[in-house]
């Protein structure tokens, strides 16, 4: 009854902040489970690499200086890197049920063709699209209203045809969770109803197609985070050595680091990990009712008489093994279920907490 890793791939361009929306969302997500009874912890390979990435953007959003243009600096991905985490459910019976839960981080140039890439996306079950919320809103076109940088800073045809790839010859269930990062000014500004129009007019239409391809995708969810929160957008600027433009921050005074909404993306995610895992123990008990039918079946056809005679002489009979066998299924289906019920827990505290006004839905 070990369960197999559930697999969550980090979607986006180099240097949108994926790892750093990582390191942000956990720990909230974190303190919302532990109310109920539930944990969510990185292992031992994971913990290090994600409290450094948030000590990092702590000290920056706590800095006393004005300019933090430097939060956007942060080094991304050169190479696949692997999360690894760790969420326990307790169970009735004192005992917990443990599911492994894997974030794929892979560098945004990946996503231009490379076959691995192509194939982490397939075999994953969730994925979380993040994009720039800077690049979507600032300069917009006077055309679109989408905002000048965003074709080129988040790169939305290249993820797509990435998306399209690798589900052409898959058609397992996957979701999809859009997470509008670096969303400060315009919470702020209260101008969210905004980003998600702009999301709209950008994404819904790769959405539709990707949809027509993959039938199993039936909503799309998005969200914004305040990854850092006591910033604001001040401008857009390139280096001479960049070849991008990079969006800049300015300290809000008074404020420190206050991420907020971290744990809208994450809620979803384990929301749809939880509920595959519990169908998955679904499935598992409706075979163990069969086979505990055929067993008693068994049971009922055996030979009393006989295996009375052996049973006189110490020997386990055929009877003996058929009602051991049905006594090991009852004692399975029972784990079983206990599992289910404490999956269904904490789902159904995760829903309560996952309010419809902080998602757009796609409606594919």
């Amino acid at each position: 009854m070990s369960n197999p890793i559930l697999k969550i791939t980090m979607v986006g361009p180099s240097g949108v902040g994926k790892t750093s929306l990582l390191a942000a969302m956990y720990k909230e997500l974190e303190r919302e489970l532990s109310e109920f009874g539930a944990t969510f912890v990185p292992d031992a390979r994971t913990q290090p690499a994600i409290t450094a990435r948030r000590n990092e953007l702590q000290l920056l959003g706590s800095s006393t200086n004005l300019d933090v243009s430097q939060i956007v600096s942060i080094e991304g991905t050169q190479d696949k890197r692997e999360y690894d985490f760790i969420l326990s459910v307790k169970l009735k019976n004192s005992r917990t049920e443990k599911l492994e839960v894997r974030f794929i981080d892979m560098p945004g140039g990946w996503y231009k063709g490379d076959a691995r890439a192509d194939t982490e996306l397939a075999e994953s079950n969730v994925s979380i699209w993040i994009v720039d919320a800077t690049a979507l809103m600032e300069q917009p076109e006077e055309e679109t209203g989408i905002g000048r940088y965003h074709t080129i800073i988040n790169d939305p045809e290249t993820i797509y045809n990435a998306y399209q790839r690798a589900f052409e010859e898959t058609h397992t269930d996957h979701c999809i969770v859009m997470c509008l990062v670096r969303a400060e000014s315009y919470v702020r500004e209260n101008r969210q109803y905004e980003m998600y129009q702009k999301l709209s007019k950008s994404y819904a239409p790769l959405l539709h197609q990707l949809k027509r391809q993959t039938p199993s995708l039936e909503t799309v969810e998005a969200c914004y985070v305040e990854t850092v929160g006591s910033v604001v957008f001040q401008m857009f600027k390139r280096e001479k050595n960049e070849q991008f433009p990079r969006a800049t921050f300015r300290k809000v005074q008074g404020r420190t680091y206050s991420p907020s909404g971290c744990a809208k993306p994450l809620r979803s995610v384990i929301a749809y990990v939880l509920q595959q895992s519990l169908l998955a123990k679904i499935v598992e008990v409706n075979e163990m009712v069969e086979n505990i039918g055929i067993a008693i079946e068994h049971v009922k056809d055996a030979d009393t008489f006989w295996n009375n005679f052996w049973e006189i002489w110490g020997i386990e009979t055929n009877l003996a093994k058929r009602i051991r066998d049905y006594n090991e299924l009852e004692s399975k289906h029972d784990e079983l279920v206990n599992i289910g019920e404490g999956l269904q827990h904490v789902l159904e505290k995760i829903m309560e907490n996952k309010k419809p006004s902080d998602y757009f839905t796609f409606n594919l």
